[in-house]
């Protein structure tokens, strides 16, 4: 796909895989004036509606006249999980997309996908932003994640970069495959941006990534603007807890709400009744994420807590 300068250029490109030809949407945005590129991706997890909403609805209100330097944006990155309505994993091998960064020509289906999403969108970019809500199971606290692993420099942009979003804060995760944690490690100030969840997708969840987004057009120098510059999010860091039995979850903390250490958090039962696993918070913070689905299975994420980092941990 080609979209001079000045123009915006809309299309899918065809990625064949084990026989299956995926058809990623892309949209190009290539400004009058040369200037910095910013990648955004949505849809990495087939159920995560708010981000394909709201990317769409951003980067079709763009002026190809008025920007300097180029937005690329994948609108549907995952597209067989999207329409099979898989959540966290990609259908053909139920790998999780976001852990097989920055994939691999010769790896497995999910491998090939991230590859072509490495080379074509992600690694190309000066700046880049990943789209997220909570998935299909999955109810949140807004969030922006950042990875802590690149130069003081692309941290600090990436920090920035989180601050466009209002959200309550930001949360330093660090975990190998990501798409902002390989674009860190690269030298590519990130941001993983986490708004909604259920697979639903409202008005004003999209309105806070793109309006997010919007501002991220200013501060990456795409738009000229002489605004003041927003305040620091507070940085986190999250202390997940693990389903131990698969079973009925029955959460009792709502996300945004404070827990001190050893807080019941829920319970998981078997369809009995009996209790299998009392889920208690590690640590005092604030719940962040929570499964809201009553199916869970034995090593899934049910639960995360926020904590400042400047905060020392109980010992």
């Amino acid at each position: 796909m080609v979209a001079e300068a000045g123009t915006l250029s809309s299309g899918y490109c065809s990625v064949e895989i084990d026989e299956e030809v995926l058809e990623l949407p892309v949209v190009i945005v290539h400004g009058e004036k040369p200037g910095p590129i910013l990648a955004v991706t949505a849809g990495v997890h087939g159920g995560e509606y708010v981000s394909m909403v709201a990317l769409r609805e951003f980067v079709f209100d763009l002026d190809p006249l008025a920007i300097q330097g180029t937005v690329i944006a994948s609108l549907r990155s995952n597209p067989l999980a999207f329409f099979k309505r898989t959540p966290f994993v990609n259908p053909m091998d139920g790998e999780n997309l976001n852990r097989a960064f920055p994939g691999h020509p010769n790896g497995g289906p999910t491998g090939r996908l991230a590859y072509w999403l490495w080379s074509n969108i992600i690694s190309r970019s000066n700046y880049y932003v990943d789209c997220h809500s909570g998935d299909i199971p999955e109810v949140l606290d807004n969030y922006a994640c950042v990875s802590n692993v690149g130069t003081s420099d692309v941290n600090d942009a990436s920090l920035r970069m989180a601050s466009q979003f209002d959200v309550p804060r930001v949360v330093l995760v660090d975990t190998e495959g990501t798409s902002t944690t390989e674009a860190s490690r690269a030298g590519i100030p990130s941001v993983l941006i986490e708004v909604g969840g259920e697979g639903k997708w409202s008005p004003s969840d999209v309105a806070v990534q793109r309006e997010g987004l919007d501002r991220l057009l200013k501060i990456s120098g795409l738009l000229d603007d002489d605004s003041e510059a927003r305040a620091p999010l507070p940085p986190f860091q999250s202390h997940g807890v693990m389903c131990e039995s698969s079973g009925l979850w029955f959460g009792h903390v709502l996300p945004g709400s404070p827990v001190e250490a050893g807080a019941l958090l829920g319970i998981v039962r078997d369809p009995f009744g009996a209790m299998l696993q009392e889920a208690r918070s590690p640590v005092p913070g604030v719940l962040i994420y929570r499964i809201s689905s009553l199916a869970v299975n034995s090593g899934d994420l049910i639960a995360s807590i926020a904590t400042p980092v400047n905060v020392a941990e109980p010992h």
